[in-house]
């Protein structure tokens, strides 16, 4: 399969302090691009979203793990993932562990009385990569 897909990366802009001056950017496109905003913080990536939409522009803020179905002539559409909230700073991590315990009930529920010998090794892995999290929560503690 050939890609023909023009990306374009700004650097030094702020999606909140230079409003204005990405705006007069992106009005400057005979085509109707989709812009993908992945960068700064989800208030304000949220807001610049807005206010291309408002102007009449397509944009997304992709979530995590989100996929985006690109299509010729520069249309896309997302492929839909169950939504995940945007979370400001100082809350994601009492969601994701609020997610990950909701998970582990749920599996411990459902296993299986033999035939685990795939789904051992991912638990073991999560188990450690967990332990490591612990540790570096214990670690800015101190």
């Amino acid at each position: 399969m050939t890609v023909k897909a023009e990306i374009h990366t700004i650097n030094g802009f702020s999606a909140h302090a230079d409003r204005d001056d990405l705006l007069a950017w992106a009005t400057n496109f005979a085509t109707s691009p989709l812009f993908l905003i992945t960068h700064g913080e989800p208030e304000s990536s949220l807001a610049f979203s807005n206010t291309l939409e408002k102007a009449g522009m397509k944009s997304v803020v992709p979530s995590p793990g989100q996929e985006i179905q690109l299509e010729p002539n520069g249309a896309a559409k997302a492929v839909k993932f169950p939504e995940h909230p945007v979370l400001l700073r100082g809350e994601a991590l009492p969601s994701v562990l609020t997610e990950i315990l909701t998970l582990a009930s749920g599996l411990r529920e459902s296993v299986p009385a033999e035939g685990d010998e795939d789904i051992l090794p991912l638990l073991q892995s999560t188990k450690v990569l967990l332990e490591t999290a612990r540790g570096k929560l214990s670690a800015k503690k101190a």
